[in-house]
C-alpha cells in the first residue's frame, strides 16, 4: 500500500509540474541598441544531432533574436526596406555555423543562414539573430519565409503590432505560424499608407539557373537584381538578392 501511495503522490507532482508549464508565454522583446532580449521558447530535450536541431528551430542560447532599435512599423513597411539593412559578414556567417557544429562553408544547397526575427520585421544582422536553417521540408526556410511575409503584411495592415510579431517569431515560430497564417490580411489599414509592391523584372539575358543549387555550383550566388541569372523565383525574401 505504501508503494502505491508513493506512486500516487509522484503522479500528482508530475501532473502539477506539467500543468504549470502549460500557458507559459514568451516575454516581449526589450529593444536595446541593435538587440532584443527575448525569453527563449523552452524546447523538449533533443535526442538528435546539433545539425538536426539547427534544421528547424534555433538554439535559444545561441540565437535568442535581435532587432534594430530604429526599426519601427513605419520604417519596416516601406517598400524595399530589408535590402537597405541586409549586411551579414563572412566572419559572422562562419561564427554562426561553427557555433552550431556545422563546418563552414556548409554543404551547398542544404542550409540557409536565416534571420530568426526577419529583416522585414526589424530583425538585425547580429549572430544572436541568425541560425542555420534547412532549405526544404517540414520546418524549413520555405515554411518560415511564408510566415515572415504574412506577418509583415499583418503588421503593415495594422492587424498585429510589430512587437507582438517579433515576440512570437522569436519565441516559437511554429506556434506563431499556426496562430497567424489563417488570418486574412486586410487590403488597406485605415491608419497606414498602403505599401507599394515593387515591380521585379528579369534581365534580358540568356543565363538562367533552375535553382539556387545550380547558381551556387556555377559560382554565381548570390545574384543581385539586374545581374544575369536573377529572377524572383530564386529571391526567397524578395529583397533583390537571390540565392544568398
Amino acid at each position: 500500500m505504501q508503494r502505491f501511495a508513493r506512486a500516487g503522490i509522484l503522479a500528482v507532482v508530475l501532473t502539477t509540474a506539467a500543468c504549470n508549464e502549460v500557458g507559459k508565454g514568451v516575454a516581449e522583446p526589450v529593444t536595446t541598441e541593435g538587440r532584443a532580449t527575448v525569453t527563449p521558447f523552452v524546447e523538449p530535450t533533443y535526442t538528435t544531432t546539433s545539425q538536426d536541431q539547427a534544421a528547424t528551430r534555433p538554439d535559444p542560447a545561441l540565437s535568442p533574436g535581435g532587432v534594430f532599435a530604429t526599426a519601427t512599423t513605419t520604417v519596416i513597411c516601406r517598400s524595399g526596406y530589408s535590402r537597405t539593412v541586409r549586411n551579414v559578414t563572412t566572419a559572422t556567417r562562419r561564427q554562426v555555423f561553427t557555433s552550431y557544429g556545422i563546418a563552414y562553408p556548409p554543404p551547398a544547397g542544404k542550409y540557409e543562414l536565416d534571420h530568426l526575427i526577419p529583416l522585414e520585421l526589424g530583425g538585425n544582422n547580429t549572430a544572436a539573430n541568425l541560425w542555420p536553417e534547412i532549405y526544404h521540408g517540414a520546418g524549413s526556410a520555405d515554411v518560415k519565409d511564408h510566415l515572415e511575409n504574412h506577418l509583415r503584411a499583418l503588421v503593415c495592415s495594422g492587424q498585429v503590432s510589430l512587437r507582438t510579431a517579433q515576440q512570437g517569431i522569436a519565441g516559437d515560430w511554429f506556434a506563431t505560424a499556426t496562430k497567424y497564417n489563417p488570418i486574412a490580411v486586410r487590403a488597406v489599414a485605415p491608419s497606414l499608407v498602403p505599401v507599394p509592391v515593387p515591380v521585379r523584372t528579369t534581365p534580358a539575358a540568356s543565363v538562367r539557373y533552375a535553382n539556387c543549387s545550380a547558381a551556387r555550383a556555377a559560382g554565381a550566388a548570390p545574384i543581385h537584381e539586374g545581374q544575369p541569372g536573377y529572377r524572383s523565383g530564386l529571391d526567397r525574401d524578395h529583397d533583390g538578392i537571390a540565392c544568398e
